[in-house]
């Protein structure tokens, strides 16, 4: 509610409040009770104490009514349905794409390759975020703004957003090419930096992934989530299987598992995000 209400900066001020008491009480936790446990308990309900939180203020904020006896139609509540559980399709084919890529390379390589890659994928998955919370707050503008004016319209502020993207990402994609290795050197030890090469295609990795974001915010508020069960579903397939190829046939490391995300994207998703 508070999203489609171009309220987010509510749910961003709470969770940030949550986040600092959590991280307070974590502190202590571990200096004077060395316990994991608690420490857990307090990292796995930071977000329940914020919907906490959030539930009040909008409750408060928009006296909402819930006992109106209106009901959805039929063909609504099947539209609202399809459309959740392609959302959610999406969300976990995201995950599961780059999170089988660390398990994969422990169980093909070593744990050395596996902390060597986790420290570039640190640096691109903060800069992807930064440019997520940027296309978020976009969403509840785009979708007023579609409503409110013609298909011609819409065209013009869907490329102007897309140029903003690709002039993004190209100066993303030059940070990661030529400052990541003298981040990691002052960061960690150039002992920690992987090859040019690798780091190109880790690049272009990036690139591909991050291209289609703001495609996921117009399939969001164009209600098109439905048709992406399938892709979504293909991509996880693609990048399990290329990436086990590569690395158990090929013995590439590091290298494949990037190429197997890279050739994942670009035979699923890669089009098929456009196309919708």
């Amino acid at each position: 509610l508070l999203l489609a209400d171009q309220k987010n900066r509510i749910f961003s001020w709470i969770y940030l409040i949550v986040s600092y008491a959590m991280i307070s009480g974590q502190i202590i936790t571990v200096k004077l009770f060395r316990n994991p446990i608690l420490y857990a308990v307090f990292y796995v309900f930071t977000n329940f104490v914020t919907n906490i939180f959030v539930s009040i203020y909008v409750n408060r904020n928009y006296k909402l009514n819930y006992h109106v006896n209106d009901k959805l139609s039929e063909i609504e509540k099947e539209e609202m349905k399809s459309n959740i559980f392609g959302n959610m399709v999406m969300r976990i084919s995201g995950v599961i794409v780059t999170g089988t890529d660390s398990m994969l390379l422990s169980a093909f390589t070593n744990v050395i390759q596996v902390g060597l890659y986790a420290n570039y994928t640190t640096l691109t998955n903060v800069i992807s975020k930064i440019m997520t919370q940027g296309f978020n707050a976009l969403t509840g503008s785009i979708g007023n703004y579609i409503v409110s004016n013609t298909n011609d319209k819409n065209k013009v502020l869907f490329f102007n957003l897309q140029f903003l993207n690709f002039y993004v990402l190209n100066v993303a994609i030059l940070g990661i090419c030529f400052a990541s290795k003298d981040v990691i050197i002052l960061w960690l030890g150039e002992k920690y930096v992987i090859s040019s090469l690798n780091t190109l295609l880790l690049a272009l990795s990036f690139y591909f992934m991050n291209y289609r974001m703001l495609g996921w915010s117009y399939i969001s508020v164009y209600g098109l989530s439905k048709y992406m069960k399938l892709f979504s579903v293909s991509e996880m397939i693609i990048n399990f299987v290329a990436s086990l190829i590569l690395l158990e046939v090929f013995k590439l490391g590091i290298t494949g598992i990037i190429l197997g995300t890279i050739f994942s994207t670009l035979l699923t998703v890669g089009w098929q995000d456009p196309y919708v």
